[in-house]
């Protein structure tokens, strides 16, 4: 009995790891780490731990986080107002380093807002540090926390970095910047969006062609992918609840939108350019950034 136990369990294995035609080669057990568990040791996925100051200087969307710890660096708190957001004069400064950061996002409108709750890019600073660990919220005072100063300490910017994006693509939820309710960002898939620009990016293709392969495998996904709640970490399972895959009437006008515009431009992954087709409107082309193998491998 215990021999035909051992079996089973290894035939099991052997079904958990072969390479899926749906999951464009990789394994169950690979795309359960790249959406319950991204950032693991396991994981196909792994952030460079060695990320040089000049690829980090590229990365646009680093520029308004990185003041906004700067600033909370040089004062010993900075006071919330009454109803708990960021002092209108700090909101403005972050949002003009995002305009001369280039980050298209910031300037979609002709003007910027300077209160936390108009302004997108603030909102978003904010939130993401502090769900990064950076800061502490106590009696309506933001601090810095012990982890922000360890990384100051060993001027390590790029863990800084990575505490920032780990922050952005698990805990943030991405349709809190969309204007838009119920959209399928593509957040649960991110990683899996990495592993196919990975794969396929050195060259310029369709955003169509990454959609396609995106919902093909989670259409496939269904209960097959349910995480094992004893490999999770406390963090791991309340992102695996935030970022539950939701439906839209507009998958690919969502895709675009969240995985395209709100992740993968923001973070300099990728290069794009619009290409005119006969008869038809234009199409987005894109491909891996010069930075995107520098920042990130799979295995």
């Amino acid at each position: 009995m215990e021999n035909f136990n051992r079996e089973i369990e290894s035939t099991l294995h052997l079904l958990d790891n072969r390479p899926i035609e749906e999951f464009d080669g990789l394994s169950r057990a690979d795309m359960r780490y790249l959406i319950y568990n991204p950032f693991s040791k396991n994981s196909p996925l792994q952030i460079s731990k060695e990320i040089s100051n000049r690829v980090l200087d590229q990365i646009s969307f680093l520029k308004p986080f990185e003041l906004f710890l700067n600033k909370c660096v040089e004062v010993k708190y900075i006071r919330l107002t009454k109803k708990g957001f960021l002092p209108t004069a700090l909101v403005r400064e972050i949002d003009i380093s995002a305009v001369r950061s280039q980050d298209f996002v910031s300037i979609e409108r002709s003007y910027m807002r300077y209160s936390e709750k108009d302004s997108h890019t603030a909102r978003t600073v904010r939130v993401t540090t502090e769900n990064a660990g950076f800061l502490i919220n106590r009696n309506n005072k933001l601090m810095i926390s012990q982890k922000l100063k360890e990384c100051l300490q060993a001027n390590d910017r790029a863990k800084i970095f990575r505490g920032i994006f780990k922050a952005y693509t698990q805990l943030y939820d991405w349709k809190s910047v969309i204007y838009m309710d119920n959209l399928n960002t593509g957040q649960e898939g991110f990683a899996y969006t990495l592993y196919l620009l990975s794969k396929y990016g050195k060259s310029y293709r369709p955003i169509s062609f990454y959609i396609d392969k995106y919902f093909k495998a989670f259409t496939l996904k269904s209960d097959i992918l349910e995480p094992d709640e004893n490999d999770l970490t406390t963090t791991d399972l309340i992102a695996s609840k935030i970022i539950k895959l939701t439906h839209s009437d507009s998958p690919n006008f969502s895709f675009e939108i969240g995985t395209f515009e709100k992740f993968l431009v923001r973070f300099n992954l990728v290069n794009y350019q619009f290409v005119q087709k006969q008869n038809s409107e234009r199409q987005l082309m894109i491909k891996k950034s010069r930075i995107f193998d520098k920042i990130m491998t799979f295995s």
